[in-house]
């Protein structure tokens, strides 16, 4: 293993460490993790006379023992500027910002966090396209632009407690990884687990590749220090219209129907996340893009990891207000049991169901009885 090996393909490099440390989990949430630290670090992308935001910001939601602290002590590992915390309140969270101006928000528990209105708010501003700590929620006025990235991950049980905060805003501004398993895939987690245990030549080849990571991202940020031998810090971005004109006929005919379902539901930072992917994409690749005189533009590669990341995140998203939706409807266990059965109804929101449903307990101990 050596440090140019990673510069041949980062992404899969990066994204394979992780799913050998994790399996069933790793691949799955760095496949948008992995990008997170270039897009804090890059600039925003020009739209008419302001501009979009270049950072990704994503919920994790995930069962319980599902690895969502290991997840969060790599990602830690390879962000710049972290602050990881279980869970955080306003008052620590505005002080902290202020000081770093750039920041990583690891939450290990975001439903300490999400039911406190004040910190929901502090957070929307510093992930969100305002990048700032709006002044009427601090006993402190800060006027110095404040730019983050957020990693919060929650369990699909605690989902209807936060649900209000998603759909107050947060839930717009991130993207959304939904994971559970099933049997078969519990039982290889299970075997692999058992199979690496006590492995200490596995555990020493695994710490070397990390540290290849770790100091591949500190080479991105010298180059957006402008401390780079070869490569200037990227300023602007060059985008194939084409490109553009593919995303946006996609993202259309996804959100004409998601629009026709749920009617007053907005879907427009969603294809900003697009264009987000895209660049981060094409920088975390900078030694395999082109790019001159701090112009990146990122390749078909990017452009297809975009598309494909635009559109499963909606998915979740969409599952996850439709599982909400639905939720408030359920006034009995047979109202569960009648959603649970249909065909009409995707095994996502289902699966949320039997999470956040309070009659849900019912058809588990009905199963344990027969």
């Amino acid at each position: 293993m050596t440090k140019e090996e990673i510069k041949k393909n980062p992404y899969e490099y990066i994204n394979n460490f992780m799913e050998e440390s994790l399996i069933h989990v790793g691949r799955k949430t760095f496949s948008i993790l992995s990008l997170m630290p270039c897009s804090l670090i890059l600039p925003n992308i020009p739209f008419t006379s302001s501009s979009i935001r270049s950072n990704i910001n994503l919920i994790y939601i995930a069962p319980s023992s599902s690895g969502k602290s290991t997840l969060c002590s790599n990602f830690e590992n390879f962000s710049y500027f972290p602050l990881k915390r279980r869970s955080i309140s306003a008052s620590e969270l505005s002080m902290k910002a202020n000081e770093m101006k750039l920041l990583t928000l690891i939450i290990e528990d975001f439903s300490q966090t999400s039911e406190d209105y004040e910190t929901i708010k502090v957070i929307e501003g510093i992930i969100g396209e305002e990048q700032n700590i709006s002044k009427s929620n601090m006993r402190v006025e800060f006027l110095e632009k404040i730019k983050g990235v957020g990693f919060l991950c929650g369990t699909p049980t605690d989902l209807d407690r936060y649900a209000k905060s998603l759909e107050g805003g947060l839930l717009s501004r991130c993207m959304v990884i939904y994971l559970y398993h099933t049997p078969k895939q519990h039982s290889e987690i299970g075997d692999f687990i058992n199979s690496k245990i006590g492995e200490e030549d596995h555990s020493d080849r695994m710490k070397e590749k990390e540290q290849i990571i770790i100091n591949y991202y500190k080479e991105l940020q010298l180059i957006q220090e402008g401390k780079h031998e070869k490569i200037k810090p990227i300023q602007h971005y060059l985008i194939d219209k084409e490109f553009k004109m593919k995303a946006g006929n996609v993202w259309k005919k996804i959100t004409e129907k998601l629009i026709e379902e749920m009617g007053d539901k907005y879907w427009i930072r969603d294809l900003g996340d697009f264009y987000r992917i895209l660049v981060s994409s094409a920088f975390l690749n900078v030694f395999n893009r082109e790019h001159e005189n701090g112009v990146l533009k990122p390749n078909e590669e990017d452009f297809k990891l975009a598309l494909e990341l635009m559109k499963q995140n909606m998915k979740y998203k969409w599952a996850i207000i439709k599982s909400t939706e639905l939720n408030k409807k359920i006034k009995n266990y047979d109202v569960l049991l009648d959603y649970l059965n249909s065909e009409r109804i995707s095994p996502s929101v289902k699966n949320i169901l039997m999470n956040i449903s309070p009659y849900s307990h019912l058809i588990r101990d009905k199963f344990n009885q027969d």
